[in-house]
């Protein structure tokens, strides 16, 4: 929507080279697209923790193995624990208070956390259903 706007109502900031635009409008229209890129940059760096996993079954049950990613450049984070729910209706399964519990996220650093079996699953096809939440806090 941003990137519409901008398009529709400054033209200078889509053709860099127009003659028809004088110097000054070519140059104010480029500090305007930087400035709304850096903004735009900031926006998404404010989401300092990626989180992304996969089942894997073991035996009776399936746990999940976490890639968490600690985007920010000065914040350390403790992770603390995970909630399983369902998708459905939200009912809770099961939190796990012990697989990564005092775990340290350095800035830029990521960390690949193999975690407990969840008692309630008992084949990949359970957990498809299901919702996972990790909490962490600053450090």
């Amino acid at each position: 929507m941003l990137l519409y706007v901008l398009v529709r109502f400054f033209p200078a900031l889509c053709v860099f080279g127009a003659k028809s635009l004088p110097g000054s409008s070519r140059t104010l229209g480029c500090v305007v697209l930087v400035i709304f890129y850096v903004l735009f940059q900031w926006f998404l760096r404010a989401t300092d923790i990626t989180i992304s996993y996969n089942w894997t079954q073991e035996g009776a049950g399936g746990h999940p193995n976490f890639n968490i990613r600690n985007r920010s450049r000065s914040t350390t984070y403790l992770l603390a624990n995970i909630e399983y729910r369902k998708h459905s209706d939200g009912q809770f399964l099961h939190i796990d208070n012990d697989s990564i519990w005092d775990k340290e996220l350095k800035p830029g650093s990521i960390r690949f956390l193999r975690v407990a079996p969840v008692k309630q699953i008992t084949s990949l096809r359970d957990c498809e259903g299901v919702r996972v939440s990790v909490r962490h806090t600053e450090w």
